[in-house]
This record gives C-alpha cells, sequence and structure tokens, in this order.
C-alpha cells in the first residue's frame, strides 16, 4: 500500500511536538511507500521558514529525498481533480487522534 502523507506529519517531527516518535516510526516502517504533495513541501517550508529553522528545512529535504515520492498535479490533470491520486491508489495519512493509517476513518 502507497501512503500520501500530510504535512502535519512530517511538522510534528521537524517541530518536535508530542507524537514526533509515533511519525518517525510510521515513515520509518513504510519508508519507500510514502510519498508527499508539493503543496505539503510547500506548507512545510513556509512553517519552518516563518519560525527560522530553515536550516531544519534543508536537512529534511536531504533526508527525505529521493526516497520519497513527491506528487504532483499538472494542468492537464485538474480536469477530473482527483483522477491522478485515485490511478495510484495511494492512501491519504495524516497525524488524528486515532489510529493510522486513514485520515478519514
Amino acid at each position: 500500500m502507497s501512503y500520501l502523507v500530510d504535512s502535519n506529519v512530517f511538522l510534528e517531527i521537524l517541530l518536535g511536538q508530542p507524537n514526533k516518535e509515533r511519525c518517525k516510526q510510521f515513515l520509518q516502517e513504510n519508508s519507500g511507500d510514502c510519498g508527499t504533495s508539493d503543496y505539503s513541501l510547500h506548507s512545510i517550508g513556509m512553517i519552518t521558514f516563518r519560525g527560522r529553522r530553515e536550516d531544519r528545512y534543508r536537512a529534511f529535504l536531504q533526508d527525505t529525498f529521493p526516497g520519497l515520492a513527491l506528487l504532483h498535479l499538472d494542468k492537464q490533470s485538474y480536469p477530473p481533480c482527483c483522477g491522478p491520486i485515485r490511478t495510484l491508489a495511494w492512501t491519504l495519512t495524516t497525524l488524528t487522534n486515532s489510529r493510522w493509517p486513514r485520515a478519514t476513518d
């Protein structure tokens, strides 16, 4: 199974939040089966740069890629907006107070 990982999972680790270890464990256990969107990368960059943590963002990019798939919707993908995600059979994964992996359970 492939997972589309939400920016909150990475931010939990980067910002040293309470569920940091839980997020690390998920990413380690699913190494090679995870991807994120370019939108999530922009969000992570905005938050880390706003907090003057550019060094953490650079380290995150170096540590995470190329092992993490980067998903991008080009203009041709928009008419059936969710088509590419369905085609790839990704499961959205985000940090919730419940269990992994589905954010919508």
